[in-house]
């Protein structure tokens, strides 16, 4: 029978050092023929300017003419090739990015079947190879699933995600340093007539501070209104500074499970919060012991159809007065 462990469990790749040279790769790459083209453009720049503008000196020799050509060109193009050369940094460094948590989902799917494959080691081998084929089909649909894992719930490309939507859904216990950190992107959102539904907790319900504050210590109740009612007050300010586009305020009844963050209904962001606080087993090398959820940001529709008609759902039911209310002007009640 087939060994199954030298066949068909996949290994994990060793795919950092191969995504950090493709990159630096493609980055060198990227700078030559930028180089190149610099030159060019440059170069004749500087010729439209002295044969049409201004005229330089032609008696001297060809290397420093040319040489006068190249500086001038560079005087009155250095602005926009600093300007290409950072958005083709960024480009090549977000590719880097989604290469990289894919390269993650592939390590991760391997090592499962790998230890699969070795935990059922004592059962006959078509058994073994019929239960590894089983779990791989699922592994392979969940690494095309598009759906991508971060660490921290600051990772994300939030700046771009903002701006790039037009209606953003926002149900989070308080998130004040989220809304701050992205000042610039908020602004530009509402310029462009953007719409953000945000869902808060009830600042003063004293019952649902008490909940939320039992599980993150040592925050206190105190400490969480103010997280609550800051992070309305920057988006509403963000708002008023673009002078457009609208902010919708409900207050929830209850506390609610979970950070959503949906895009234009076709993109989620989603991260869970704790029912219990564990700490990790500090290191010389480890700063933060403890040990922090996970978040997610998966496409809706066409590859998630369950997960969007769920947060569909849940949307939907916190507008309803069961669930919330709205609230005019919050910040008239607050002191």
């Amino acid at each position: 029978m087939t060994d199954i462990s030298k066949t068909d469990a996949p290994k994990p790749p060793q795919s950092g050092n191969d995504l950090l040279r493709w990159f630096l790769q493609l980055y060198r790459r990227g700078l030559v023929f930028a180089a190149l083209i610099g030159v060019i453009a440059f170069t004749g720049t500087g010729w439209y300017i002295d044969r049409v503008l201004v005229g330089i000196d032609q008696d001297s020799s060809p290397i420093q003419y040319a040489g006068l050509l190249f500086a001038v060109g560079v005087l009155t193009n250095l602005a926009a090739a600093c300007i290409i050369y950072l958005g083709v940094r960024e480009k090549l460094i977000r590719e880097f990015q989604a290469l990289q948590n894919e390269s993650e989902q592939h390590t991760l799917a391997g090592m499962i079947s790998e230890q699969l494959n070795n935990t059922y080691q004592s059962a006959n081998d078509q058994s073994r190879v019929a239960m590894v084929a089983a779990v791989q089909q699922t592994l392979d649909s969940w690494k095309k699933s598009g759906i991508q894992e971060y660490a921290l719930i600051d990772t994300p490309p939030w700046d771009d995600w903002i701006r790039e939507a037009r209606t953003i859904d926002i149900c989070v216990q308080g998130w004040e340093t989220w809304a701050r950190d992205h000042e610039g992107a908020w602004v530009e959102f509402f310029s462009r007539n953007g719409t953000v539904n945000l869902y808060l907790p009830n600042p003063n319900d004293e019952r649902v501070l008490t909940i939320i504050t039992e599980r993150m210590p040592p925050r206190t109740s105190t400490d969480q209104a103010y997280e609550i009612k800051n992070t309305y007050r920057k988006l509403k300010e963000y708002r008023d500074s673009a002078r457009k586009g609208t902010l919708t305020h409900r207050q929830l009844h209850r506390m609610n499970w979970y950070c959503a963050v949906r895009f234009d209904e076709e993109t989620l962001f989603l991260s869970l919060y704790e029912h219990v606080r564990v700490q990790e087993q500090a290191t010389s090398t480890d700063s933060e012991p403890r040990i922090k959820s996970p978040s997610y940001k998966v496409p809706l529709k066409e590859q998630h159809w369950r997960t969007y008609k769920w947060i569909k759902k849940e949307f939907e039911g916190l507008s309803l007065d069961a669930y919330s209310t709205v609230v005019q002007h919050p910040a008239q009640d607050w002191d």
